[in-house]
């Protein structure tokens, strides 16, 4: 199950301002009498559903396009 982990504004390399989300796989148990959450796979989208790529250098880039995202502060 996917469960939203962070949301941060963008700004894109076409100069308009970007929502990314973030999203986490979470494992779901009852162990130790409560709910325990390990986190595994991370990925990131637009609002609009759309596939972002997080690069190695902290940037994003938006799937099948030139579209690159850089993280407000």
């Amino acid at each position: 199950m996917d469960e939203q982990t962070d949301q941060f504004d963008a700004l894109g390399s076409d100069g308009e301002a970007y929502t990314v989300v973030k999203y986490q796989t979470v494992l779901r148990n009852r162990n130790y009498g409560g709910f325990m959450r390990p986190h595994g796979f991370t990925r990131y989208a637009l609002v609009d559903g759309s596939r972002v790529e997080r690069s190695d250098d902290g940037a994003f880039r938006v799937a099948g396009t030139d579209l690159m995202l850089r993280k407000i502060l």
